[in-house]
């Protein structure tokens, strides 16, 4: 008797297990019937990198010397003008006209670099401006405030030069280059 109580025990454990087995995986068979359905509430919104010039709105061109400064649009900065070249002191004009720009977009913006597209020979372009965080409404002021200087001698002169802007991460990983 006692090897027939043995094998009885063991049948019921065996049972046992697999019913186990079996009522685990119905609930989870109905726990994932029950969960059928997934909602998520996203949002995405994309920020704007808004750079231009301050003055672009202006009924009055600005005077440097003799150039007169303009702007045709928002983003573009024209330069017109005789500059007067002394003899005596020099023989190229040296003018510095300030750059005001503002950040318009609603993310913070740096300058990363400059770029001349083109010019011709006879000019000397100098972009000085010290790297400094822009945030939304922001324009640099005081010693911060971008200048151009322009060397040139006698004659017509063209050149075209790119303000590159990359935005700025402020928290949370903060970094600009």
């Amino acid at each position: 008797m006692p090897k027939k109580a043995k094998t009885a025990k063991f049948k019921n454990r065996t049972a046992i297990i697999i019913l186990s087995m079996v009522v685990i995986n119905l609930i989870g068979i109905a726990y994932g019937l029950w969960d059928e359905s997934l909602n998520m509430l996203t949002s995405v919104s994309a920020d704007e990198l808004g750079i231009r010039f301050k003055n672009y709105q202006s009924e009055e061109n600005e005077r440097v010397g003799g150039l007169v400064i303009s702007y045709p649009d928002k983003f573009t900065m024209l330069i017109e003008g005789t500059v007067e070249i002394d003899p005596g002191t020099t023989d190229r004009a040296n003018e510095k006209i300030n750059i005001d720009i503002i950040n318009d977009g609603n993310i913070p913006v740096v300058l990363k670099n400059y770029r001349i597209v083109d010019k011709n020979e006879d000019v000397q372009l100098e972009l000085v401006a010290e790297p400094e965080i822009l945030n939304p409404g922001d324009s640099p002021g005081g010693k911060n405030r971008p200048y151009l200087n322009i060397k040139a001698g006698e004659g017509s002169h063209y050149f075209e030069m790119e303000l590159n802007f990359q935005q700025c991460l402020i928290d949370g990983g903060a970094r600009h280059d």
